[in-house]
């Protein structure tokens, strides 16, 4: 799929719809900021998420880095990990990247954070806040999500052809290089 996607898209087109995506994942990135004290990052993501919805056209274009407004990328298995939680075992689902026990509970925990969820797409129904789709059609909310999933994937994995194409044909076992690689690069973004 991501080799037709790539044939299709430009690269112009592909980077855009991953800013889009991106951007669209703020309020997770900007709470973990403030959840493990980095007030500083908090305030860069807040500047970039302003900056690349107005003048971006909602994240499309991502003017923040030329404004050099740049953080590490936070999440709730990273704000986890950084008050002690263990990593656990090491978990490959599909349609979604590798993860250990700690960062699925935290990739599940950033749903949660995550307003679109709750608040324009619910898949957390609240009574008491209005949604861009009603409640009652969960069908319509459910395709727009698994749509828009499958195409940040599909986009980041045709972005990466390459890299993927290169480790796939230079490494005998490809589990274990990718699993290493995860935990290692998983606890250098604790330690940041």
């Amino acid at each position: 799929m991501a080799k037709g996607y790539n044939f299709i898209l430009p690269d112009q087109v592909q980077v855009g719809v991953g800013n889009f995506f991106y951007n669209a994942r703020f309020v997770p990135r900007f709470v973990n900021n403030v959840l493990q004290g980095k007030f500083r990052g908090a305030g860069i993501e807040a500047g970039r998420f302003f900056v690349n919805t107005t003048v971006g056209l909602a994240g499309f274009i991502d003017w923040a880095s030329d404004l050099d407004l740049q953080t590490p990328e936070e999440d709730l298995g990273q704000t986890l990990g950084f008050y002690g939680v263990k990593p656990g075992p090491y978990i490959v689902l599909p349609l979604s990247p590798p993860f250990t026990l700690r960062d699925l509970a935290g990739y599940v925990g950033d749903i949660f954070l995550n307003p679109i969820y709750w608040l324009a797409l619910p898949i957390i129904e609240i009574h008491a806040i209005p949604s861009a789709i009603p409640h009652q059609n969960r069908l319509t909310t459910s395709l727009i999500l698994f749509t828009a999933k499958v195409t940040e994937v599909v986009n980041d994995r045709s972005l990466n052809l390459e890299k993927y194409e290169g480790v796939e044909e230079s490494t005998v076992d490809l589990y274990s290089a990718v699993r290493n690689a995860y935990l290692q690069k998983r606890a250098k973004a604790i330690l940041e």
